[in-house]
């Protein structure tokens, strides 16, 4: 009786093992997945806005040639980069279905909200309109873009160091608390198996995550 009692709860604590760590893996891949998703959508506005500054470029080389402003963005949407594709084909797909041009650039600036396109594409709306010569103020608008982008990567380059110690000092209270358990794991049966080793624990990980926090904060590069 006492075999099969025996038997029973290891079958049980290695059941419950085995749900822990699939419910772990589970929540980590979803974390992740998540995270990526995150960054994805978080960094889209910066990559269409430095593709943005070239277009802008190409374009205005189109405008100097001849072409229509139409034109152009229908020839450049073509063989854009993603993102920046998908949103020129927007365009391209709104003019034909008969919407007009300064419209469709309306629209494009409403879906990318980011001050820098929003005066470009005004520009070009100004430009399409009153028929003025808009290649010089396209290359104005690709020269002002490319410095910001410049001074920007130039804060993110200044700030590493500071994230790179930021994520130390996060780590290290996490390997302090391993080493001691490799170096001494009787001194720290206290800390995982009593109230006050708990409480300790539970103030420890939320300095952690106000710490780790106010880091990030304080180097977050920001213009």
């Amino acid at each position: 009786m006492s075999i099969n009692s025996s038997a029973l709860q290891t079958w049980f604590a290695s059941a419950l093992f085995g749900v822990s760590a699939g419910i772990c893996i589970y929540l980590t891949i979803y974390l992740g997945k998540t995270w990526q998703l995150r960054q994805r959508t978080r960094n889209r506005p910066k990559i269409i806005e430095q593709q943005f500054a070239d277009a802008m470029l190409i374009i205005s080389a189109s405008l100097r040639a001849g072409i229509t402003l139409q034109n152009a963005l229908n020839q450049f949407g073509q063989t854009a980069p993603s993102p920046l594709r998908e949103e020129l084909l927007s365009v391209i797909r709104d003019q034909r279905f008969g919407t007009d041009i300064t419209h469709a650039l309306d629209n494009l600036a409403k879906r990318l909200s980011t001050p820098t396109i929003g005066i470009a594409i005004a520009m070009m709306q100004i430009g399409h309109s009153s028929g003025g010569p808009l290649a010089p103020a396209l290359e104005q608008i690709a020269q002002t873009m490319h410095n910001q982008h410049m001074i920007e990567d130039k804060i993110h380059v200044l700030t590493a160091q500071g994230r790179l110690q930021g994520h130390i000092l996060s780590a290290l209270p996490i390997f302090l608390l391993l080493a001691l358990q490799w170096i001494d794991p009787q001194m720290m049966q206290a800390l995982w198996h009593t109230q006050e080793g708990w409480i300790a624990l539970s103030t420890i990980v939320l300095l952690e995550i106000l710490g780790m926090h106010a880091i990030r904060r304080i180097t977050r590069p920001t213009t």
